[in-house]
């Protein structure tokens, strides 16, 4: 849990690199919230602090697998580009060594990442086979993830009365596009509570539709049309400058 502080509070000074006092307070509520986040739902493992448990060993492993995944290029389109090279496409099972969860799963990223070779799942030591373990941040997840539902359910409707009252024809927009925005995270975090990872390839794309409608609507109301706007075009004042 200290790596894990340590780590937000010099990722929120490194990408801010600003030092007011009321600035390095609000970095360490966000900080301190989201290690409770963290906390309450079980997700502080090797997994959440991966680097820092890692420690030197990436500095070894990473230029190895660099050129693991050279070689692998230079074989594939060898392959590709000489038909008489034999391409026997084939599921296999590859024994797994490693004894941490972590460790398993940069193994198996490791296999994706080398072309022509890709993870599918991995079963009791073994990277190809699958298991029915259940997620460890259950325990505590479905409670965040109710939370964050009536959070943004209560802001879509605030956004939804400012849509209604106005005044402004802005307001109204303005508000539009904040309820399509949450109604993206909406969708997103319903993904995550039903289990349906799918769900976010629709929020991207509500989400492309929501910036899309946002400047049509914009642009109709400035210019009155969907056209290309119109070019304003200053008229001489006099002949004289009309000779000129």
């Amino acid at each position: 849990m200290t790596l894990l502080a340590i780590t937000l509070a010099c990722a929120w000074i490194l990408w801010s690199w600003h030092f007011e006092a009321l600035l390095l307070v609000f970095g360490a509520v966000s900080c301190l919230v989201v290690v409770l986040l963290c906390w309450r739902m079980g997700i502080i493992d090797d997994e959440g602090e991966p680097l820092l448990r890692l420690k030197l060993r990436p500095v070894f492993y990473i230029p190895w697998l660099l050129w693991q995944i050279v070689r692998s290029n230079v074989d594939v389109a060898r392959r590709i580009l000489s038909p008489g090279v034999p391409i026997s496409p084939k599921l296999i099972e590859v024994p797994s060594e490693q004894k941490t969860d972590l460790g398993n799963v940069i193994y198996a990223n490791s296999i994706t990442l080398t072309p022509g070779t890709i993870s599918i799942r991995i079963r009791a030591g073994i990277a190809g086979g699958g298991n029915g373990a259940s997620c460890p941040c259950l325990r505590g997840g479905r409670l965040m993830l109710i939370a964050s539902l009536c959070a943004i359910v209560v802001t879509m409707l605030l956004a939804l009365a400012r849509a209604l009252l106005g005044p402004t024809v802005f307001d109204r927009i303005l508000a539009a596009n904040t309820f399509s925005t949450k109604t993206v995270l909406l969708i997103a975090v319903l993904g995550f509570f039903t289990d349906r990872p799918e769900f976010l390839d629709l929020a991207l794309a509500y989400a492309l539709i929501n910036f899309v409608g946002a400047v049509a609507v914009l642009k109709f109301v400035r210019y009155g049309n969907f056209a290309q706007a119109e070019i304003e075009v200053e008229t001489p004042r006099d002949s004289n400058e009309a000779r000129t």
